[in-house]
């Protein structure tokens, strides 16, 4: 089911920890509210998807097929295998992020502008491809037991999220954290 419903997160870097933080933040959120259906995740080669490391993707089936969800990673050079998503980065592009980009001057800017727009839409933008439904409209009717607060979707920030999982994880050292000195 591709329900267009849609969570957003931001790094500094498209790093193996941002991704790894980033599949691990969308399957809690979307299990903490219920959703108990098969998770399939759609990427590309990027680096913060496993890139060409067989390695990193072996490893990132393994620990996410745990949670109930798949990996499926297109052919390097053949976006036209993801073109929801491709299509829904042109929507962020132009009802998002170009009509916004002259007021965002900090992330606190860029995370309260993000969560109004997921919020709309999500909630309030009705999709031709959805029999005119909003993303969330369509999800609930899909699994009609899934809680209705998953629709209050908060934008993330995933080198903080990997930074602030302490000295134990190794990931608090990323290149653009300037952590003091003991």
């Amino acid at each position: 089911m591709c329900s267009r419903f849609k969570l957003i997160g931001y790094s500094r870097e498209k790093s193996w920890t941002n991704g790894l933080c980033w599949y691990l933040w969308v399957i809690s959120w979307l299990r903490s509210h219920g959703v108990k259906s098969i998770v399939v995740f759609t990427v590309d080669n990027g680096e913060e998807f496993g890139g060409k490391s067989w390695l990193k993707v072996r490893a990132l089936r393994k620990l996410i097929s745990g949670f109930g969800c798949r990996l499926i990673q297109n052919h390097k050079g053949h976006c036209e295998e993801n073109a929801h998503l491709e299509r829904s980065h042109r929507t962020d592009d132009d009802e998002f992020y170009m009509p916004r980009a002259m007021r965002i001057r900090s992330d606190a800017d860029l995370l309260d502008e993000a969560l109004g727009y997921i919020y709309y839409y999500n909630n309030l933008r009705e999709h031709s491809s959805l029999e005119f439904k909003t993303p969330f409209s369509y999800l609930k009717a899909q699994l009609p037991d899934i809680d209705d607060k998953i629709r209050f979707v908060i934008p993330i920030m995933l080198d903080k999220v990997a930074v602030e999982l302490g000295p134990w994880s190794g990931y608090h050292v990323l290149a653009q954290h300037h952590a003091p000195f003991h």
